[in-house]
């Protein structure tokens, strides 16, 4: 489940910046398609994204998009939705501590951004 968190992080923050992070593209040489880094997505960090295949390297070049981009574009709430969603898998939490399962977890984030989405839509 907490894999899933952190897709939805990513598939928000494709949203806010309304690119996708890849596209298609044919290669000449066999006609079959491979899967390339979109450069209006990556903007200046296409270079470090291309380069970088630590997960959790990437998980910071994703927040440091949103720190920087998101902000801007759509402000606040829609920024914290995206980095607890990417934050996900780090968080050391007091619900880990209690033990709980992961739907328990799961229903307390999804809470969480629940309350920050209807903040923003009021």
């Amino acid at each position: 489940m907490m894999h899933d968190f952190y897709s939805l992080g990513i598939v928000f923050t494709e949203i806010a910046f309304w690119r996708t992070s890849v596209l298609p593209k044919k290669k000449e040489s066999t006609g079959r398609f491979e899967i390339v880094h979109n450069p209006e997505f990556w903007c200046g960090l296409l270079e470090k994204r291309k380069n970088e295949n630590d997960a959790d390297e990437i998980r910071k070049l994703y927040l440091r998009l949103v720190k920087g981009g998101v902000s801007r574009q759509i402000r606040g709430c829609f920024t914290q939705v995206i980095e607890t969603y990417l934050n996900y898998l780090d968080e050391p939490s007091e619900e880990s501590a209690a033990a709980l399962s992961d739907t328990e977890i799961g229903i307390g984030i999804i809470g969480r951004v629940v309350e920050a989405l209807e903040a923003v839509s009021l």
